[in-house]
């Protein structure tokens, strides 16, 4: 079992559309999450990428799950990374799905960038159509066992975010990806240090993100109430009338 059992808020009905965020660094195994969903998640996915990650190849690795998947398409959000100057093409292209070709998909899938902040996800409460037409179902951060303790060892200008610690405390589920390739004394202590960044988030160690899909896509794991920082993101988004822009 992937969710904490939240009780459903009344606005997070059926007609919304249902959206998973999937973020981590390069190399962690997104896309092969993302492929596991497509493939065995039995829904019809659209999906939501970076231009970064059509360029490195992902577009290429999703091949072979097209062929077994009721998929829809691959929408890419170009130029920029989507938690900076590529948001409002993102919320764009969302909403033009909805809008357009929401009976070809089931639920969407955000594939973000290796760097992307997963607060860039605060546009589903803010932008006035995505906030009536969305429900945010969960921020999944895969985890790479082998390279985490590089990436949250790097050090940050002043002001800034180490974007792996980001991603691993804006999470609701934690996959702990590559867990065979590590000794399990190393695992433990991982495991460990991620319930210090996150205690909320569920932890599963896996391998080749071998884990059952279904939870991922059914269960509410997201709750504002949850992610008091992102809250605030939200309130201060729409105090600066951020909303507008991309109304």
């Amino acid at each position: 079992i992937f969710f904490r059992a939240l009780p459903r808020a009344a606005a997070m009905s059926a007609a919304r559309v249902p959206v998973l965020v999937v973020t981590g660094f390069l190399g962690s195994g997104k896309t092969t999450l993302l492929n596991r969903i497509l493939v065995d998640g039995g829904r019809r996915v659209a999906v939501i990428e970076n231009e970064y990650a059509a360029e490195l190849g992902v577009e290429n690795e999703l091949v072979d799950a097209r062929r077994g998947a009721t998929f829809t398409e691959v929408e890419e959000v170009g130029g920029q990374c989507i938690c900076h100057g590529g948001l409002a093409v993102f919320a764009r292209k969302l909403r033009d799905l909805i809008r357009h070709r929401r009976d070809r998909f089931d639920v969407v899938v955000v594939e973000t960038t290796g760097l992307a902040d997963p607060a860039f996800a605060q546009i589903f409460f803010v932008d006035p159509f995505l906030r009536d037409a969305v429900a945010l179902r969960a921020i999944v951060t895969v985890v790479d066992a082998r390279h985490v303790e590089h990436h949250l060892a790097k050090a940050v200008a002043e002001g800034c975010v180490n974007e792996a610690a980001a991603q691993i405390a804006a999470a609701d589920v934690l996959l702990l990806n590559k867990a065979d390739l590590v000794a399990p004394e190393r695992a433990t202590a991982l495991e460990r240090r991620l319930r210090g960044l996150n205690a909320a988030a569920p932890n599963h160690p896996c391998e080749r993100c071998d884990v059952p899909v279904g939870p991922l896509l059914d269960e509410q794991a997201f709750a504002l109430e949850n992610h008091p920082a992102f809250a605030e993101g939200v309130r201060h988004l729409e105090d600066t009338g951020l909303q507008k822009e991309h109304a």
